[in-house]
């Protein structure tokens, strides 16, 4: 898992989930567009897997809202 500057995944996961999700859970999905909006961060599908870019918080969230969507949601 790419975790950036972040000294184990744990550290990165937990500080990229404050910083894309703050206290509260608030996401907008254009599934038509293929697109998702976390906190103040957008992402395009398909993403990162990786804790880095934030993808593992956006793809379950956009599959979630969008469960029909026929596109790539994570690059392999």
């Amino acid at each position: 898992m790419n975790q950036g500057g972040y000294a184990s995944p744990e550290e990165c996961i937990r500080q990229t989930k404050a910083d894309i999700l703050g206290d509260a859970i608030r996401a907008e999905a254009n599934c038509g567009k293929g697109t998702i909006k976390l906190g103040q961060m957008s992402f395009k599908m398909p993403v990162e897997n990786n804790c880095a870019s934030g993808g593992i918080f956006a793809a379950p969230a956009f599959t979630m809202l969008c469960p029909k969507y026929r596109g790539k949601v994570v690059n392999e």
